[in-house]
C-alpha cells in the first residue's frame, strides 16, 4: 500500500533540520543555513514539506519565491484594469 502523503507549508525553524537533510544529500556544495533562512522567513507560504503520514518522517520538500515582476503590470489590449505580474523561482526540490 502506497504511504498517504500530508503536504504543510514550514512553520517553526524545527522544519528547516528535515529539509536541509534532503536537500544536502543530493548536493556537492551544501547550501548554509542563510540561505535556507533568506527563503523560508521571506516566503514561509512557499516552503511545502511533505511528510509519510504513518511515519511522520519528511519525504519531499519544495522551497520557493514570488516578487513583483520588474515590468510592473502586464499589458492587457481589451481591459481597462491591469493585473499585477509576479515573478517566481524554485530554490530547492527534494
Amino acid at each position: 500500500m502506497a504511504p498517504k502523503i500530508v503536504f504543510r507549508t514550514y512553520q517553526t525553524e524545527s522544519d528547516l533540520d528535515p529539509a536541509m537533510k534532503l536537500i544536502d544529500q543530493d548536493l556537492s556544495e551544501p547550501y548554509s543555513i542563510y540561505t535556507y533562512r533568506f527563503f523560508v522567513q521571506q516566503w514561509p507560504e512557499l516552503c511545502i514539506l511533505a511528510y509519510d503520514e504513518d511515519t511522520h518522517e519528511c519525504i519531499g520538500v519544495i522551497i520557493c519565491k514570488l516578487h513583483p515582476h520588474r515590468r510592473g503590470c502586464m499589458d492587457t489590449h481589451f481591459d481597462s484594469d491591469k493585473m499585477q505580474l509576479n515573478r517566481g523561482y524554485i530554490g530547492m526540490i527534494a
